[in-house]
């Protein structure tokens, strides 16, 4: 077999990986692939295999040197609690007394919640949010 089609199969095949992987590689694949099509291409238009393999290994040293960084850093998900996991352990301030047994209103960043809590909360005393309940926070008097 003719050496320019071994690079071309395999880099071909690194390529579909990818798509059917997914970004789990960090297009490490994806790179992979396209320098050895690069190399089978080289090799195609009558350059040397040594030539055809130094261009190969030059474009990965650069993805590698360059690159690779820059696209691990794109590829990094933040996660962060959004909706109502966001609010607990966040400070209230009483709106409405919560007696135990008795929903009140707390505000917190602005809104005004229905609170529960298991002791009685007066206006304007501060509490924290333990949870959330339905459509209800659960706090409790700090310690």
């Amino acid at each position: 077999m003719e050496t320019y089609l071994i690079f071309l199969i395999f880099g071909f095949a690194l390529i579909f990986l990818e798509i059917f992987v997914g970004v789990q590689t960090g297009f490490d694949a994806l790179l992979v692939g396209v320098s050895l099509l690069l190399a089978g291409l080289a090799s195609y238009s009558g350059l040397s295999l040594e030539i055809s393999v130094f261009i190969a290994v030059f474009v990965l040293a650069l993805y590698f040197v360059f690159g690779r960084r820059y696209i691990r850093n794109k590829l990094i998900v933040k996660t962060s609690h959004v909706g109502t996991r966001a609010l607990v352990g966040k400070t209230a301030v009483c709106v409405k007394t919560i007696s135990q047994g008795s929903a009140g209103q707390v505000k917190l960043a602005g809104e005004v919640w229905r609170a529960m809590s298991d002791s009685k909360i007066e206006i304007n005393q501060e509490v924290l949010v333990e949870g959330v309940e339905g459509v209800s926070l659960i706090v409790k008097k700090p310690l």
